[in-house]
């Protein structure tokens, strides 16, 4: 039977045991949708999830209101 652990519970060493691309995409999770609402905080928008459809284009996705600052 398979369970699913978060990231967050494992150690480097054992991230590092699944793959180098495992611990890139734990390393550098999010990023880009902080870099997109950080763009978009200027109207006063945000996204909550960043999906990329097949011809690789990334595209902003559930759209909800800002927090408020």
């Amino acid at each position: 039977m398979s369970s699913i652990v978060p990231a967050a519970k494992l150690t480097r060493g054992e991230l590092r045991q699944l793959g180098e691309n495992v611990i890139y995409a734990v390393d550098h999770d999010g990023e880009e949708l902080a870099a997109v609402n950080r763009s978009l905080s200027i109207h006063d928008e945000c996204v909550d999830l960043l999906t990329e459809p097949s011809a690789g284009r990334v595209l902003a996705n559930q759209f909800s209101p800002c927090p408020a600052a």
